[in-house]
């Protein structure tokens, strides 16, 4: 698979799922302190999973779409929406051959 990226602030490499269902690990990383408020929001994502979470900034997510291709912008969405998110940061991606 082409591109894994990372997505924060001051904006993103390029990450492409190839149009097929992916399945992207990440860490997510928030201001200090905050990794409760923000993974109480992450769950209310379709596809999104917390995995876990640690030292008061930092979770563990996995990311489940239909759509590869749509990935990113969901990410970056996510990055630019969230002031309490300050990066997300993929650590695997692969297609989903289930779906």
């Amino acid at each position: 698979m082409a591109g894994n990226g990372n997505f924060h602030k001051h904006g993103s490499d390029r990450f492409s799922g190839e149009g097929m269902p992916l399945i992207v690990g990440a860490v997510v990383e928030t201001v200090a302190d905050k990794a409760d408020d923000v993974a109480e929001r992450l769950v209310r994502i379709d596809g999104l999973e917390v995995v876990g979470r640690k030292a008061g900034r930092r979770i563990a997510v996995v990311w489940d779409t239909p759509d590869g291709n749509q990935i990113a912008k969901q990410i970056e969405e996510l990055v630019r929406s969230d002031e309490e998110i300050i990066g997300v940061f993929p650590t695997f991606a692969g297609h989903n051959e289930e779906d």
